[in-house]
């Protein structure tokens, strides 16, 4: 039963806002909290998620280690306090302010009608929808750590519903395709 494609986009715009309030909120699609880690790890000294200005706080961190791979010469920092130090450090909140650090990622997060009944979430770049790849499905870093932030929870989901049952079942072209699809059997 086909619903109408401006009926669909509304729900997209919705389940977009929704799962961007979920993200705000600190809560994956299970209802989980989001929380960053404080294990050890390295990077590379240039990383482009380092400012300069954390990167001078950086150096004169007792949490950190300078080392040089001997085969490239390339500079490693290693991070005691985990990404959550590494956030602080930054000015960065580790308590909030939750796949937000360069804006990318959300920013490119998109939602639109998928097929004649359904919708869909995805990216406008595949560099951004690789990193989600990551965090939703395959796990970050070497612990492997899953922030599933790509859809709705129950709650949220319940929330689409709510809106959009009524609308459509008042849509004349939705009532006409019910009708259509009660005849054909």
């Amino acid at each position: 039963m086909k619903i109408p494609e401006s009926t669909l986009k509304t729900i997209a715009a919705r389940a977009l806002q929704l799962c961007i309030e979920q993200i705000s909120e600190g809560r994956d699609i299970e209802g989980n909290p989001y929380s960053y880690s404080s294990r050890p790890f390295a990077m590379p000294a240039g990383s482009q998620n380092i400012s300069k200005g954390a990167l001078k706080n950086l150096e004169k961190s007792k949490e950190v280690n300078f080392i040089k791979n001997e085969k490239s010469g390339k500079l490693w920092l290693q991070i005691q306090g985990g990404y959550k130090f590494l956030r602080e450090i930054g000015g960065r909140s580790p308590e909030g302010d939750f796949l937000r650090w360069t804006g990318g990622m959300l920013s490119a997060l998109t939602a639109q009608p998928n097929g004649d009944t359904s919708i869909k979430l995805g990216f406008v770049n595949q560099r951004e929808s690789d990193k989600a790849y990551y965090l939703n499905f395959a796990g970050a870093g070497k612990s492997h750590s899953m922030w599933k932030f790509l859809g709705l929870n129950r709650e949220n989901l319940q929330l689409l519903i709510n809106d959009f049952t009524g609308s459509l079942i008042d849509s004349d072209e939705f009532i006409n395709e019910l009708t259509n699809q009660f005849l054909k059997k």
